[in-house]
């Protein structure tokens, strides 16, 4: 499966997608290392008290199924 989301996210080079440096096997772990584009959903949590608004949410939703 590694294999296969790597090399799609390789195909799909562009804006908005991150940049693949390394894939493979560590051990008994698979492991991907890809370009961070921006903060994580956690530290936007975080930095938003734990809180997500309505919107925020519904939004987030629409690219995950959507994407």
């Amino acid at each position: 499966m590694l294999e296969s989301e790597a090399f799609i996210l390789c195909y799909l080079k562009g804006e908005g997608i991150p940049l693949i440096s390394s894939y493979g096997c560590s051990g008994k772990n698979y492991v991907l290392i890809m370009e961070l584009l921006d903060k994580s959903l956690d530290d936007l949590f975080v930095e938003n008290k734990n809180k997500f608004t309505l919107q925020t949410v519904c939004m987030l939703a629409d690219q995950m199924v959507l994407y």
